[in-house]
């Protein structure tokens, strides 16, 4: 019955050490060196994506980059009551980048619009609150795809 119970112990050790979580590619990613980064438009969506970008920077890296990214969010309404008052709105951001790799001289732009919806609430601080977040998720997604662009097109 001890060696039963010890084998038992044994491999529920050895399998729950080789459980982890590692990003996989995750020096393929590293691509680039940021030597300027300019950000217009949403200025509180500018803190969002120089983070995000920083954590793929690679110091060490071949590729020297000078990045310019316009953002431009657009709200417009997409849903009225019968009574003329708004109930949804409709929320898009415009991620316009133009890169240069500067030690080779090639440049690429990207351009990628994402849209979402949000529901108006009975306060205007909660709808600036929905507003905000779904603003802060689309930058995330695109952020994300811009992060894969580059990896595609620096390879």
């Amino acid at each position: 019955m001890k060696l039963k119970s010890l084998i038992i112990f044994l491999i529920i050790i050895t399998s729950l050490n080789s459980c982890g979580y590692k990003k996989m590619n995750t020096e393929s990613v590293k691509l680039f060196t940021l030597d300027n980064l300019y950000i217009t438009g949403e200025k509180s969506l500018n803190f969002i994506i120089k983070n995000k970008l920083s954590l793929y920077t690679n110091s060490k890296s071949q590729s020297l980059l000078d990045i310019k990214i316009n953002l431009l969010k657009k709200r417009e309404v997409k849903e009225k009551k019968s009574n003329n008052q708004v109930n949804k709105y409709s929320i898009s951001l415009n991620f316009s980048a133009s890169v240069i790799e500067k030690n080779t001289g090639e440049k690429f732009n990207f351009n990628k619009t994402n849209i979402s919806d949000f529901v108006r609430e009975p306060t205007v601080i909660n709808t600036k609150k929905n507003e905000d977040y779904k603003l802060k998720i689309l930058a995330e997604q695109i952020t994300e795809e811009f992060l894969d662009f580059l990896n595609t097109n620096l390879q």
